[in-house]
């Protein structure tokens, strides 16, 4: 067989070059972006833990607003307080129930059924 003629194999050289460069660009590229994210993702968690701390202070003080009014209304101070706490804990308890009730959908139940691991039962310890 004929040998490749120079002009060919510089040609493919300068190709096989160009590739390797081109690979080389797009994974510095997709390490700036995945930087970038990273951080990006740091701060909406830094603002995320800011934000679910003002809800909570803010939460806290409308009880204590509740309860001082339920004082000047004539309630004692340990029923009001009591009461207060009592619907805070109510609250607390339909929200984890609500959780509770959303968290059947997790386990992708309708595609591992379509899959045919459908039979396949979760552990009695499980949570619903």
């Amino acid at each position: 067989p004929r040998a490749p003629a120079p002009g060919l194999r510089g040609d493919a050289g300068a190709l096989a070059a160009e590739l390797r460069k081109l690979i080389g660009d797009h994974l510095r590229l997709a390490s700036l972006e995945t930087r970038q994210a990273a951080r990006t993702v740091t701060s909406m968690l830094v603002m995320a833990v800011a934000l679910g701390l003002l809800l909570a202070s803010g939460w806290l003080a409308l009880v204590g607003a509740s309860v001082l009014m339920l004082i000047d209304h004539g309630f004692d101070a340990v029923g009001a307080m009591a009461l207060g706490a009592a619907l805070n804990l109510l609250g607390a308890l339909i929200l984890y129930l609500w959780i509770r009730w959303q968290s059947r959908s997790l386990g992708w139940p309708v595609t591992l059924s379509l899959l045919g691991s459908g039979s396949v039962q979760p552990s009695p310890t499980a949570a619903p």
